[in-house]
């Protein structure tokens, strides 16, 4: 079953074309993995697909149950003053108190 389908999607930054028609279906199960050179368009692609940026044409069709995990590549912004220790253990903070608790 398709989870995420990009259709005929275009992109571009003033005369930059950065994706120019793309088309891409990723399936359940699928493993993926989006490689290239610095500026041809990794960051812009997951950006339309989190719905951060739009595609100036094309369309994104994302099944309804699906759940897109996104870390910002730029988490200082984010995440201003924390140790990345720090940051990776906040979604483990519940089990963190028990832990702590059972101590």
């Amino acid at each position: 079953m398709i989870e995420i389908n990009i259709n005929n999607v275009k992109k571009s930054f003033g005369y930059s074309n950065i994706l120019n028609g793309l088309n891409l279906d990723i399936k359940t199960g699928d493993r993926i993995a989006i490689v290239g050179d610095n500026g041809c368009g990794k960051t812009t692609l997951l950006n339309i697909i989190c719905d951060i940026e739009k595609p100036d044409s094309g369309t994104i069709a994302i099944k309804k149950e699906s759940v897109i995990g996104y870390l910002s590549q730029h988490p200082e912004t984010l995440y201003r003053g924390k140790l990345v220790r720090d940051i990776i253990y906040e979604c483990f903070k519940d089990i963190l108190k028990i832990e702590n608790r059972l101590k």
